[in-house]
This record gives structure tokens, sequence and C-alpha cells, in this order.
């Protein structure tokens, strides 16, 4: 091979060594060591000094470069605990007949051969170092890492959080809950319930909500996939409990001196208008609706009572989005901006 040597012997002494070609193969003279330079061939002699001599064609081969891929039976991503693995080096440039191997746990030698059987747990970091044995391997040693990937015997366990840091909320919040599932296999499913019931559509990983009730407990069921699931394959999260502070309502948007709030907002196409108005009478009260464009989708009234004003609005029809409400009393005008979420 380049870069490494042979040592050539001759039973009759006093001769000399050489070679055709220099540049491929040098030979020292007396000591018989003939060392590779590049891959070609040539060819050594041996020459007493009678003029007898000896000559032999050597191959100089060209390195052969050498890699290592590990199998796994079962796939190391579907192992399950206490069940045996068995490991297959797989060379390549090499034949895996005329090579050796070790298996190493952690660094530390734990046995020998291809294929290889082991018991692993989760976590396991295993090395097979391959000795090649072979002419010209490039390198002579390879080593390949092989991380195990254990499940345990057991359904997912599940745990949800929610992006707020308590769960205090005004009515009509936007709140938002996560699950994080350990051992839910490669595609669990998911279903998020709200006060112990199903919520349709809600079968991802992350839930997004309107808290409108309070003390409202919302939880998350997941079905998992693990091929070493004991059977149960569902796990159920902790229950999260959002306490309710009352609605949460938006005041006017224009100068007023009417006292007047809008809630919930958002909503899902009904909300109540509520407040007192700053006025001697109590005269008719004008309600408008419009959308961002400006059109005009619903017109009404109320008469407000000793100054109050409670008047229900609903929009079932409309689509989701953002509104306008303008209310017209006798000392001005507000307006109300709000989000019909559906």
């Amino acid at each position: 091979c380049p870069g490494s040597s042979v040592f050539l012997s001759d039973t009759t002494p006093g001769g000399v060594w050489s070679s055709s070609d220099g540049t491929i193969a040098l030979s020292i003279a007396y000591t018989g060591e003939v060392e590779g330079l590049v891959s070609g061939n040539v060819h050594i002699s041996y020459t007493l000094i009678s003029g007898c001599y000896i000559t032999k064609p050597f191959l100089v081969s060209t390195p052969i470069p050498v890699f290592l891929s590990v199998n796994s039976s079962p796939a190391d991503t579907f192992l399950c605990h206490n069940t045996p693995d068995t490991l297959t080096a797989i060379p390549n440039g090499v034949d895996a007949a005329h090579a050796s191997f070790t298996w190493e746990l952690f660094g530390s030698y734990i046995g020998s051969g291809n294929p290889f059987v082991y018991n692993p747990t989760h976590g396991d970091f295993l090395t097979c170092v391959m000795t090649t044995h072979g002419v010209c391997a490039a390198p002579a040693v390879v080593a390949k890492d092989v991380v195990l990937n254990v499940w345990p015997l057991a359904g997912p366990i599940v745990v949800i959080s929610c992006t707020q840091p308590d769960t205090t909320a005004y009515l009509g919040e936007v709140y938002t809950f996560y699950s994080t599932v350990t051992f839910g296999g490669p595609s669990p499913s998911y279903q998020w319930y709200v006060n112990n019931a199903p919520v349709p559509g809600a079968t991802l990983p992350v839930f997004t909500t309107h808290i409108y009730n309070d003390n409202d407990s919302v939880y998350c069921v997941v079905h998992g996939d693990s091929p070493c699931d004991t059977g149960s394959y569902v796990g159920t999260s902790n229950t999260k409990f959002v306490v309710g502070q009352g609605y949460l309502s938006v005041g006017s948007v224009t100068n007023s001196s009417n006292d007047l709030t809008l809630f919930p907002n958002p909503n899902r196409g009904s909300f109540i208008l509520s407040g007192t108005v700053n006025a001697t009478t109590d005269k008719e009260v004008n309600l408008e609706v419009t959308d961002m464009l400006g059109r005009i989708i619903y017109t009404g009234t109320t008469i407000p009572q000793n100054g109050s004003v409670r008047a229900e609005i609903k929009l079932n029809n409309e689509a989701a989005g953002s509104y306008l409400l303008r209310v017209h009393t006798e000392t001005g005008s507000q307006a109300f901006h709000f989000v019909i979420d559906k």
C-alpha cells in the first residue's frame, strides 16, 4: 500500500535490491525493505555480484475507502424495554468475513462478533469498532456510534400547561394550552376537553379557547401509538381550572359622557351592551353595526330604564372577523371595536 513497507529476503547473501520504477516503489538496496509510494505496477530485483538476479512483480494498490453502518433488528427507533436487539455491522469497501468487530458501551468493551445481540436500556450509547485486516483499507480501523431509543412498556404520559402564568382570567379572554407527551409513540392523537365534554375539532397538541364560564376545567386525552404500549394506549393529562373574574369588556373608543361597555369580546356573534347614559330623559338609543368595509349589517334601538342600558345584539349569521358598534344617544355617540370568533 502507499506509505507501507514489506521486507524481502533471499537465501543467497551478498546481493542488492532494486526497483524498476523508484517513483512507484522505493527499494533500499541492502536491507530488502520496499516502500510503496503511489499505486502502480513495479518489478523488484535481487542481483548478486556475479550478475545472477531474480525479479518478481509487485502491485502498489490503490487505497480503498472504508465505511461502516449498523443495522438494528428491530429498528432502533422502535425498541421495547427488556427486548433483545440484534445489531449487525455492515462494512463498505472491505469483506466483513476478513474484518473483526468489537462493541463498546459508553466507551467500555462489552463484547465482540457480528452480528451482536444486546439487551438495551433507553439512551444506551454503543460503538462498533471494526478492524479491517484488509489490503490498503483506509482507515484500517473504523468506528460507528449507535444511540438506542427504548420505549417503556407503558402508555403515554401527558402534561398540559398554558401561556398565562396563572389560571385566573377575565371571562371572554383567550387562553392557549399546550400538551407535552412522553412515550406517546411517533404519531399520537389528541382530544381536548372543556368541562368534561370533548371540544369538536380540538385534536392538535395546542388548544386555544375563550374562557366563558367561571371555573372552566380543561384537560387533554392522548391515544398513543407506541409499539411497546401495554395495551391501554391512552393517557389523560392533568386538569387546569380557570377561575373567571367577570367579563372582559371594552369601553368607548370615542369621547363621551356615557359609561357603556360591550361584553364578551371576542364573542361568537351574540353580545350585550350595558351601562349608563348621561341623559335627563330615557330617550331611545340607536344601535348600528358595520363591518370593516363600512357596510351596515345591523341596526336597532333600545330604551334606557332610569339611565341604565342593557341590550342583547345577535349577529349569528355573520362571518368571523372585526366589526364596529356605534351607539347614538342624546348626549353623544360611542364606538366599540369587537371580534366575532367562531
